[in-house]
């Protein structure tokens, strides 16, 4: 079930490269919502940012009560002290904010490529479901999402060279693409291909 969503995430990702117009150096590995609006208050209750010492760094999803899942480059040198804010479309205030433990990257993650770019924090306390607090819902095994229009959120840079998180949560939407288009423009960017396996 996890991998799903990491595959999710994964696709998002490389998606969101290409609503950027160009792809991300190799050295930049931080995520924009470029071209985004506010994101409705209650949109995205599984969605939490992740931060040290006061500083955003990254979000994620909660995946249950105990764990979120984020992006390996994320906790591939873990910050210290880190804090999960969940249950808020603004990242600075409202919700509740609980530790982050025992970051735990994908074995075979790498920078140079972002190969198997998913980990998981454990949380500390627990989060309980709430009005404002979801976890993330699982597909079924073996399904691909509906075509149509999707859409991603995050509080990723607005724009390139301005490196500035918004406090408010952004959406973005974007066409889904076929899994074999989709594998193609994998394919073309890494030399690899999405698996289930």
């Amino acid at each position: 079930m996890i991998f799903k969503a990491a595959v999710a995430a994964a696709i998002a990702t490389l998606v969101a490269r290409r609503v950027t117009a160009a792809p991300l150096p190799e050295n930049d590995v931080t995520a924009k919502i470029v071209g985004g609006n506010v994101a409705p208050n209650g949109a995205f209750p599984f969605i939490v940012s992740l931060s040290s010492r006061g500083h955003h760094f990254c979000g994620g999803s909660l995946l249950n009560e105990e764990y979120v899942l984020t992006a390996s480059h994320c906790l591939f040198n873990p910050p210290p002290n880190i804090q999960v804010h969940a249950g808020s479309n603004d990242r600075t205030t409202g919700g509740m904010v609980v530790n982050g433990l025992d970051p735990k990257t994908h074995p075979g993650f790498t920078m140079q490529g972002l190969d198997n770019d998913v980990a998981l924090l454990r949380l500390s306390p627990p989060i309980n479901k709430s009005a404002n607090i979801g976890f993330v819902k699982m597909p079924q095994k073996n399904s691909d999402p509906q075509e149509g229009t999707k859409t991603v959120a995050g509080w990723g840079y607005l724009r390139d060279q301005v490196p500035v998180s918004p406090e408010d949560l952004r959406q973005v939407s974007f066409p889904l693409i076929p899994r074999d288009q989709c594998n193609q423009w994998v394919q073309s960017l890494t030399g690899k291909r999405i698996t289930e396996t």
